[in-house]
């Protein structure tokens, strides 16, 4: 960027950083912002081990005195960190403009705000990654994003911030989740006075460079949210990450101050002194130091920032901020962990880090490539369950692709959001019209009304998704039933030029080991919903590493794949991935090869008979709500929770008969009988476990009326023609 106000507070050392907003001193009551302002050395021994690295020596040393050496894993770690930083090119009215910015979370890029002061600057804009010398001092590969500012934007004037999303796609078709992204920690003490700090940066756009260690931090006051470090040999690049040694983001680089003689005239690296530097470029000035504004500032109100966008944004924000970069991500796959630090002066253990994964017990890490490695350490208990149970082992949804690993198996499971489109109020939800006339369908009485969650607009309580639609059980939290248009007519393989499989659906890489992390929908409080924290800490006794339930798709995620163009398939799976459509099931009842003849085969038969008789169906389910079903200890994003689980599931399959419709109704416990369907005549070992519509009904508890589909409920027939088989 060029140079523009040379005369900013901030950038005078010893004067107050930002009048209006309370100090970090005042915001950070923690026990670690306490121990940060009166012991800055001991947090900075933790922040050695924060993402599970295990420090060395070297590293230990240069916390408890002035140690110019570093480990030689500095540069890898120096160079894993690269590919989160880009150099970005920005349309002004004076032309066009280069500053730097870095990956933040899964899409979002953050840089200053006196780069982009608004979303209209942000109109045009690119980000290039890779943009630095080869070994051979040639070009390196680079790939471009587009800024899209209409999905998501924020930014703080006082704080210098903004954070934008990213294209998903490069222009050269390269996925923005293969980059990672690079962790904001919300806590503070990363550095202090005395130590160095490293930036790597686009400075004037030009290739990468990075001021090596060169920057010795000068200031860094609690009752400041700025950080001044020297700029001999280096200046600072708008927008740049600032490291400390252990590669954690201490601050975004903000701006600095030039040195000056006593006539306050400028001075450049020519050796000339200037009265103005404006619209010189920076790195033809002398630096006497850099600003950089406190990540842990920052990170205060981002989540709050990203909770007014469009979209559910704000659970990947905080889950990025509470781990999940690059390089926590590359030291859980070594498999590490850090054995218990002492401050070498007292000889007093200051922490013991020992974790499963080598992820932080504060949240979720990263998989390098846009993902999250979600912590296993929480423990939760069944309550009332009988105490011969054997533990059973969860996994992804019964058609995933990906292989669970198995529960004893030191690698971390590593989770990514799908993609889910924005303007979730535009959906148009279940088609009621789907066989041709209005489908009958289940209805809330006045007391099923009375217990379902509302919109917080006011709409009603129908979420309507594509091709499907939610009523959320506002105290259980899950769904009270669904209602989805399914269609397995001549499905191709590829629609625009472009694989339906589960994997380009979901926009993840493609041979990565990824679990798919759910998201809340932010048309309801999330109080009615249960979060994805809830199904990723289940464990359901101590010691255990068994998950007690599978993430249960109500509405399958198959049967609204469908559609004639790739943004309208891909609208379909994404919505799926709605909480409001989860549920917990164990594995042997959600998963077809768990299980013999459970929820996930009923799934596999109405797709291949309805596929093979080339029809469309209308599918009602939910679960069976009893007054005694088992209470489970778990957790949500607040903390600790109770919740009971549905013992059942009920499932209404509707086809059209004729000028007419007809309804199939089935209770699905584990222990559930194989059917085969031809023309959904049911089998005689069917013959059990089929139920009439009405006694469905009955289990309703007077919530929701069927009547509708009693009237057409099939149920004598089948059993007339079970019985001549």
């Amino acid at each position: 960027m060029k140079i523009r106000e040379v005369n900013e507070a901030r950038w005078e050392s010893g004067a107050p950083a930002i009048s209006s907003r309370q100090s970090v001193a005042a915001v950070g009551k923690s026990a670690r912002a306490r121990l940060a302002a009166a012991d800055p050395a001991i947090v900075a021994i933790r922040n050695l081990s924060s993402e599970g690295q295990r420090p060395t020596r070297i590293e230990m040393e240069a916390m408890i005195e002035d140690f110019d050496l570093v480990d030689a894993n500095f540069i890898p770690r120096c160079n894993l960190i690269m590919n989160c930083i880009a150099r970005l090119q920005i349309d002004t009215e004076r032309g066009r403009e280069q500053a730097t910015g870095f990956l933040v979370a899964p899409g979002l890029l953050m840089t200053n705000h006196h780069v982009l002061p608004n979303a209209e600057a942000a109109i045009g804009g690119l980000a290039q990654f890779g943009y630095w010398h080869d070994i051979a001092g040639g070009d390196n590969p680079t790939v471009t994003f587009a800024m899209e500012a209409d999905r998501f934007f924020v930014n703080d004037k006082e704080l210098d911030f903004a954070v934008v999303a990213l294209s998903p796609t490069a222009t050269n078709g390269a996925a923005l989740s293969e980059r990672g992204y690079l962790k904001l920690s919300p806590g503070t003490g990363k550095t202090y006075e005395g130590k160095f700090v490293t930036i790597v940066q686009h400075p004037d756009g030009d290739y990468m460079q990075i001021a090596l260690r060169e920057n010795k931090v000068v200031t860094a006051s609690q009752e400041e949210f700025v950080i001044r470090y020297t700029a001999d040999t280096a200046h600072g690049s708008s927008g740049a990450p600032v490291f400390n040694d252990s590669f954690q983001i201490a601050a975004l680089h903000s701006g600095g101050r030039i040195k000056r003689n006593e006539a306050g005239q400028f001075l450049l690296k020519s050796g000339e002194y200037v009265a103005s530097v404006d619209d010189r470029d920076e790195s033809d000035v002398v630096w006497e130091f850099n600003v950089g504004i406190r990540i842990s500032r920052i990170c205060a109100i981002l989540p709050e920032m990203a909770a007014a966008q469009p979209g559910s944004w704000r659970p990947v924000v905080e889950a990025a901020m509470a781990s999940g970069d690059v390089l926590s991500a590359a030291i859980a796959r070594k498999g590490n962990s850090s054995a218990p630090i002492s401050d070498g002066r007292e000889g007093k253990l200051v922490e013991e880090v020992t974790q499963k994964r080598a992820v932080s017990a504060a949240g979720s890490a990263s998989d390098g490539l846009g993902g999250l490695i979600l912590p296993l350490a929480l423990r939760v208990s069944l309550v009332g369950a009988p105490s011969d149970v054997a533990p059973v082992a969860t996994a992804p949804e019964r058609s995933t692709v990906k292989a669970e690993p198995p529960v004893d198996s030191t690698e971390a499971a590593t989770f990514q959001i799908p993609v889910i489109f924005d303007d979730l109020p535009s959906r148009q939800g279940f088609k009621r019209k789907f066989l041709g006339k209005s489908a009958p369908m289940p209805k809330l009485t006045p007391q099923g009304e009375a217990i379902a969650a509302p919109l917080l607009d006011g709409g009603g309580t129908e979420l309507k998704y594509n091709k499907f639609s939610v009523w959320m059980h506002a105290e259980r939290r899950i769904a009270l039933f669904t209602a989805s248009n399914v269609d397995w007519r001549d499905r191709p393989k590829t629609v625009d030029g472009k694989s339906t499989d589960r994997d380009t659906l979901c926009g993840f890489p493609p041979d990565k080991r990824i679990y798919e992390q759910w998201v809340t929908d932010p048309r309801i409080a999330a109080r009615h919903q249960l979060p994805d924290i809830f199904f990723t800490k289940d464990y359901y006794k101590p010691g255990s590493e068994a998950g007690a339930f599978d993430k249960g798709h109500i509405v399958r995620r198959d049967d609204v794949c469908w559609g004639d163009t790739f943004d309208d398939i891909q609208m379909g799976n994404g919505d799926t991935f709605h909480v409001t459509n989860c549920s917990p099931q164990i594995g042997a009842f959600n998963q077809a090869p768990k299980g013999q003849d459970n929820w996930g085969d009923l799934e596999v038969l109405v797709e291949k008979q309805t596929g093979l008789d080339k029809e469309k169906v209308v599918i009602y389910a939910g679960p069976i709500f009893g007054a005694k079903d088992r209470w489970f200890n778990g957790r949500d994003d607040d903390g600790a929770i109770r919740v009971q689980i549905p013992r059942a599931y009920w499932k209404i399959v509707v086809n059209k008969q004729g000028s007419a419709a007809g309804a199939y109704g089935f209770v699905l416990k584990q222990d559930i009988v194989p059917f085969t369907e031809d023309e959904f005549k049911i089998t005689p070992n069917w013959r059990g476990e089929l139920e009439r519509i009405s006694a469905i009904q009955d289990e309703m508890r007077g919530w929701i009326d069927l009547s509708e589909l009693i009237a057409i409920d099939q149920y004598d027939e089948a059993i007339a023609n079970a019985d001549t088989m």
